[in-house]
């Protein structure tokens, strides 16, 4: 029961007005997380879980990345996005 108590926050971009998708990476050991943005582009974040600390930001191609789909094995993140794009990332860190 101990382990459902609030452990926290991560504080993202002040720039990001919705995170949108979250995947966690396993074998990276990294969390991803999709923003939207009514100006500007869309952001990737690949964030520590354990340091709450921001690895990397990343613009997307779109202002509106939706939920993302991993390939574990590979470390490939696909980002979709409305206006018809799937950006394609690969989780280096």
């Amino acid at each position: 029961l101990d382990d459902n108590l609030f452990k926290g926050s991560i504080e993202l971009s002040a720039g990001s007005d919705a995170i949108v998708g979250l995947v966690y990476d396993e074998g990276a050991g990294v969390l991803l997380a999709t923003s939207f943005a009514t100006s500007g582009k869309g952001d990737l974040y690949a964030i520590d879980p354990d340091t709450k600390e921001i690895l990397f930001q990343t613009e997307t191609s779109g202002m509106n990345p939706s939920f993302p789909g991993l390939d574990p094995v590979k470390h490939i993140l696909y980002v979709p996005d409305p206006i018809g794009l799937v950006d394609i990332f690969k989780i280096i860190v």
